[in-house]
């Protein structure tokens, strides 16, 4: 009895498919500044498209039929393409983000990575690097890994990340020594004299190369070969600062001619391309333990996941009849939220958004609105409680989360409080964990702003604009995706109490149309207040140590 061997299905006739499918439709290019109506209906008409991509990420097996025979002149048709299906991926990770469908979400950034390793043949540096720039694409959702709790959708697309090569996720490296195989080959088998070139050199270089009597092929091909072993050799190196060092003295002695005159021309500019691979496992690496901690939060809780369910359960109340009941003195309606909140601060500070999104995180205006709303309660627990929550945000590494631990204080200082002998040492121990040398952080955190902005907009390092301006961009940004809306005036009082605008025209353009330069420039009507509100902060904290150690009436 004969076997019957079946041929894995190949995705790439798939794709192809699918790129007939997709020819003429309109795809959103980048993510949403805003999801309304026509972005939902848009979402609805390209579902099909979706579900069809999301079937063929899962293929094990891609081959696009290259002809490598074809060295400088092969076309790689494919990589605008599946570029674009990326993209319309990358659109329904935000669509279904945006109902709350965070399990579809995941499932998409899976889709994202399967795609990626689709689109890189190992053997083409600009395959491998279209890997990578789709890759990149997941980096930009990685706000859903934070809102998700489902741990085994998690633990899929940590298992789907894990199956990457570490040290060359994308192929970038593997690629140097795949193209030098492919284009020495290619000049060997070639007649250079009959070949169209334009695309690839200028006419100087085109007439040398089309003069037999000036290059002795053989001998130009030995010497490409010789600084293209070098080449690989330098990224196969695993320290960074020595592979640079090694090859910027590699391309020093090929510009100087010591390597042939072809291997002049032909030689790759490999600096960006190094640091390219380096950063590319480097975010790999980061997504892995973004997703370790995420998973591990939701399987031993955490202050983090208490937080958040918190906030939950706070953000559930109908806001009318929340704030009538508060209003009226009344908290049985919060009392739940208030639970959860106090078990969180009592516990150990964790970080509870872990991604590097310049947004606010959306927990922290509900979770500043429950706590203020504890304080009017005023018993002695939720001044405990308010106290440990601003030691817990102010290690959030965020700027407006350090500047609403401080105003949290601000309102307990203002509410002048007086607590029974027995209790006054409870109350000094919640201070004792909000940090003070650094009052609350802001310093740190500021310049963990500026660092987290400023690899979201690529801006250099001597980019420094004020703390105001971080703060504004990062409400903006916050706002423009749509996280005002997620408890409806908890925003509205977060905003008022950080007396930070998260509507300023000019930062808006500057956070949407990627200028980060303007925010050095830009003015606010109420920054001298927002000054004096950073300097009272250094303040706070040993005022309210006296404030507790003295009587009443000596105050």
């Amino acid at each position: 009895m004969n076997a019957t061997i079946y041929a894995p299905e190949n995705a790439a006739d798939a794709w192809n498919d699918l790129f007939v499918q997709i020819e003429g439709v309109e795809i959103p290019q980048t993510t949403q500044s805003e999801w309304t109506v026509i972005e939902k209906e848009q979402y609805k008409l390209l579902l099909p498209l979706i579900k069809q991509i999301n079937e063929i990420a899962k293929m094990p097996t891609c081959d696009w039929g290259l002809d490598y025979s074809q060295g400088l002149e092969m076309e790689l048709p494919h990589l605008g393409d599946i570029r674009q299906a990326a993209q319309l991926m990358a659109f329904s990770i935000q669509g279904d983000a945006e109902i709350g469908n965070y399990a579809s979400a995941l499932q998409g950034m899976e889709s994202l990575i399967g795609i990626s390793q689709q689109a890189t043949d190992g053997r083409t540096i600009i395959t491998s690097l279209v890997s990578y720039s789709i890759f990149a694409m997941d980096k930009k959702t990685t706000f859903v890994i934070d809102s998700s709790e489902d741990v085994d959708q998690l633990d899929s697309l940590q298992s789907v990340i894990s199956l990457l090569n570490q040290f060359d996720p994308f192929g970038i490296r593997s690629s140097v020594a795949g193209e030098q195989e492919i284009v020495s080959d290619w000049l060997l088998e070639t007649d250079l004299s009959a070949v169209d070139l334009e695309g690839n050199f200028d006419s100087d270089d085109l007439e040398a190369i089309r003069d037999d009597e000036n290059l002795d092929i053989q001998m130009q091909v030995s010497s490409y070969n010789e600084a293209m072993d070098q080449m690989v050799e330098v990224f196969a190196m695993p320290d960074e600062k020595e592979a640079l060092e090694k090859l910027s003295e590699l391309q020093e002695a090929v510009e100087l001619g010591e390597y042939g005159f072809l291997t002049k021309l032909l030689f790759v500019e490999g600096n960006n391309l190094l640091k390219t691979a380096f950063e590319a496992s480097k975010d790999v690496r980061e997504m892995q333990a973004l997703l370790q901690q995420r998973i591990e939060t939701l399987r031993a809780p955490r202050a983090s996941a208490y937080f958040l369910e918190a906030v939950n359960v706070y953000c559930a109340i109908d806001t009318k009849e929340r704030i009538e009941a508060t209003e009226k003195g009344e908290f049985e309606l919060i009392s739940p939220s208030l639970v959860l909140l106090a078990t969180a601060a009592e516990m150990q500070p964790t970080e509870i958004t872990l991604s590097n999104d310049p947004a606010t995180p959306a927990w922290l205006a509900p979770l500043y609105a429950m706590t203020i709303d504890g304080l009017e309660r005023g018993t002695t627990n939720d001044f405990v409680t308010a106290l440990r929550v601003a030691g817990h945000i102010s290690q959030q590494k965020r700027l407006s989360a350090s500047v609403a631990a401080s105003m949290i204080v601000q309102s307990v200082i203002e509410l002048d409080p007086v607590f029974s002998e027995e209790d006054t040492p409870r109350v000094l121990e919640a201070i004792r964990r909000i940090p003070s040398s650094d009052a609350f952080l802001i310093l740190a955190t500021t310049e963990d702003e500026k660092i987290r902005f400023g690899e979201w907009a690529q801006v250099s390092e001597e980019w420094i604009p004020t703390p105001m301006a971080l703060l504004a961009a990062s409400l903006t940004i916050a706002k423009e995706n749509q996280m005002d809306a997620a408890c409806e005036n908890s925003w509205k009082r977060l905003v008022s109490a950080l007396g930070v605008p998260d509507d300023d025209t000019v930062v808006l353009a500057a956070v949407t149309q990627l200028m980060p330069e303007i925010l050095l420039h830009t003015e606010f009507e109420h920054e001298q207040s927002f000054v004096h509100k950073l300097r009272r902060a250094k303040n706070q904290l040993p005022t309210l140590r006296r404030i507790l150690t003295t009587p009443p009436l000596r105050r």
